[in-house]
This record gives structure tokens, sequence and C-alpha cells, in this order.
């Protein structure tokens, strides 16, 4: 009977850790699901949210160019100044996409190496444990978001850029002339 209840000691241990393993590989392919959906649409729409304003800014302020002689130094000096700040929030907002991309590809590839590392079965509790040793490995370096310098300069230049728009409107409308 010492032997037979072993067996079932031994079979109840593997169950377990089979039910621990499939738990993990799941809980990885759900959050590698869930950094690139939500993460990503929330950074989408505030980035095209910016984009927007930034293009409005270009189409509202255009047809100053068209009467940029009638336009005193200071105001073309304003104006210039705030179109290169509104390309460089641009031009910022397109490397922010960038470095989203990598941070979400680097996140999936790493979650997908976690699924991979939990799809093997166990024979024992050690094995169990060096795998969980591996997962860790895994987040060693991890950041729970993507560089948020660009996306700080495009919106620092976007701000910018409005402050120097609205100085140019409000000496078009209270400079003396």
């Amino acid at each position: 009977m010492d032997n037979e209840q072993k067996k079932k000691n031994e079979q109840k241990i593997r169950i377990l850790i089979e039910e621990l393993r499939t738990s993990s590989k799941e809980r990885h392919f759900i959050r590698a699901n869930l950094y690139n959906e939500e993460v990503n649409k929330t950074e989408a729409a505030f980035r095209n949210l910016l984009f927007t304003f930034a293009i409005f800014l270009f189409t509202f302020t255009s047809p100053l160019f068209i009467e940029i002689k009638t336009l005193s130094e200071a105001e073309r000096i304003l104006l210039f100044l705030s179109w290169i700040f509104l390309l460089v929030s641009l031009l910022s907002g397109i490397v922010q996409i960038a470095i989203d991309i990598k941070y979400f590809f680097n996140g999936a590839e790493r979650e997908s190496k976690g699924e991979k590392l939990w799809s093997k079965a166990f024979i024992s509790f050690d094995e169990y444990n060096e795998t969980v040793k591996e997962d860790s490995k895994l987040y060693a370096d991890f950041s729970p978001h993507s560089g948020l310098y660009a996306l700080i300069l495009q919106l620092a230049f976007l701000m910018l850029a409005f402050v120097l728009i609205l100085s140019v409107a409000s000496l078009l409308l209270f400079g003396s002339r």
C-alpha cells in the first residue's frame, strides 16, 4: 500500500506541476496581448491627437504665408519659428512611433519566449523551479513603458509653436500698424 500511495502522490505532484505550467503559459499569452492592445491604443490615440493639432496649426497659419510681405519682421520670425517647431514636433512624433514599435516588438518577443518556456511539460519540481528562474531572467531588463523622450519633445515643440502662433496672432490683432 505504501508504494501505491507513493505513486498516487507522485501523480498528484505531476498534475499540480502541469497546472502551474499551463497557468503560467496562459498568463504570458494574455499579458502579451494586453500590452500590445491596450497600451498601443492609448498612446496611438494621444499621438494622433498631437499630429492632428500640429497639422491644424499648419493649416491655420498657412494663409499668413501668402501675406508674409505685409507682416513685420518680428511677426515673420515668430511665424517661421512656429513652423519649425511644428515640423520638429511632427518629426518627434514619427520617432516616437518607431520607438513604440521597437518596444512592442521586444515585449511580444519576450512574452513569446515566456510562452515557449512554459510549453514543455515538467517531470519534477526541480525542472519547474529552473523554469521559474529562466522566466525571471526574461524580465530582468523589462521597462514598463517605451521611452517617452520623443513624445515629450513632440508635446513641448507643439506647445512652443502654439505659443508663438498665439504671439503672432496677438501682434496682428493688437499691434500698432
